[in-house]
């Protein structure tokens, strides 16, 4: 499974720490290689930013 970043994710990603940058991604590539992904998303009840979230530490990954 593939994913990919709109720009301004990958902007507010690079002014984060750079340890904080890989914890994010680790966590995104543990997320997406799952057997069933979703099992760790919430359904968003407002659809128009996206269907699911993943919740890293204080981080939300919005995606549909």
């Amino acid at each position: 499974m593939d994913y990919y970043f709109k720009p301004s994710a990958i902007k507010s990603i690079k002014c984060l720490p750079r340890l904080l940058q890989k914890r994010i991604l680790h966590k995104l590539d543990f997320y997406v290689r799952a057997k069933n992904p979703l099992v760790f998303a919430e359904t968003l009840k407002d659809k128009t930013l996206g269907d699911f979230r993943f919740r890293i530490g204080d981080y939300r990954i919005i995606f549909d």
